[in-house]
């Protein structure tokens, strides 16, 4: 029983340093990445952000993409035009709701408006606690980390750690040699989405941000181009939010 008690004591104590050591290993390379794009002075000024995103695979599912963000107000609001039809899906605090263009194009739009379940004005609203960036902060955010270990990713050596809450898995690999993210690859409910960068741009805020990238959904597994602009502390017009 000693030897086995003896034992127990050296698992445990070789567990808890694998455990500090993970975590050592994910925390350093998300702070080279915080390094490599800016500062984290810089990451950590920003309380409002706009992302806008254009999707093009040359096919009627094309789409722009905006999203504006007040952090400190807890307010989100994503415009998805498709074929010059604007989209709002908003939320603002706890409430959410859906804006749908109503009538033809060559008349001035109007909307109707319907309010989003709890479950999904929450899972809007869980978009602001998360932010641009997840791996920032994990803990807080309700995910779990773990480094993987070196992937090469189109000839480039990277290091890929792996997040996990509930049924989203978001794997990150970034590149050894500057710290960048490569590649980005996000799995919820059986439906992956792997978004490989190409170039990043910075912002006036002096923050590096993935400018161009290829996005490649499961389902339909087509190559499309996505190309982003971020914008940081601009002012949020009060109109968004307006249901």
């Amino acid at each position: 029983m000693k030897n086995l008690k003896n034992y127990c004591t050296i698992i445990i104590a070789f567990l808890a340093m694998t455990t500090f050591a993970q975590a050592q290993t994910v925390d350093t390379i998300i702070a080279k990445y915080l390094e490599a794009t800016g500062g984290l002075d810089k990451w950590e000024g920003i309380d409002s952000y706009v992302v806008k995103h254009s999707y093009k695979a040359n096919a009627a599912t094309d789409f722009d993409e905006e999203v504006n963000v007040s952090v400190k107000n807890k307010q989100l609001s994503r415009k998805k035009t498709i074929l010059q039809r604007d989209f709002f899906y908003v939320v603002d605090g706890k409430e959410g709701w859906l804006k749908i263009p109503m009538g033809s194009r060559d008349k001035a739009v109007t909307y109707t408006t319907k309010d989003l379940s709890d479950k999904e004005a929450a899972d809007l609203a869980d978009e602001i606690k998360t932010g641009l960036l997840p791996f920032v902060n994990y803990g807080e955010k309700g995910f779990t980390a773990n480094y993987v270990g070196e992937k090469v990713i189109e000839g480039k050596k990277t290091d890929q750690i792996n997040l996990v809450k509930n049924t989203l898995k978001l794997e990150y690999y970034f590149d050894k040699e500057t710290g960048l993210l490569n590649r980005e690859v996000s799995t919820d409910n059986g439906v992956t989405n792997t978004i490989d960068h190409i170039t990043y741009s910075t912002s006036k805020k002096g923050i590096k941000y993935p400018s161009v990238s290829i996005f490649v959904n499961s389902k339909d597994k087509k190559k499309t181009n996505l190309t982003t602009e971020w914008v940081f502390n601009s002012e949020i017009p009060a109109a968004l939010f307006i249901k």
